[in-house]
């Protein structure tokens, strides 16, 4: 699965209906988890997706914070 489609399936889960049943806030609750874990394995592709995801703000506040680390 990559990246993109992680965090995808993430937007839809978080975005779940007010009239779920806590079962099944649970189990979507542990697809989740199991989604953050493939997306963790993606590693570098996963951040680049979660970098992509931001406003155009918080992309330039996030470059700013890695040139610092680095530098």
């Amino acid at each position: 699965m990559s990246a993109e489609m992680c965090q995808s399936l993430i937007s839809r889960l978080e975005a779940k209906p007010a009239y779920l049943g806590k079962d099944q806030i649970e189990s979507i609750m542990a697809i989740k988890v199991v989604i953050e874990k493939q997306l963790d394995d993606l590693q570098l592709e996963g951040l680049l997706v979660r970098f992509r995801q931001l406003d155009v703000s918080l992309q330039k506040e996030f470059i700013k914070l890695v040139n610092a680390e680095i530098n």
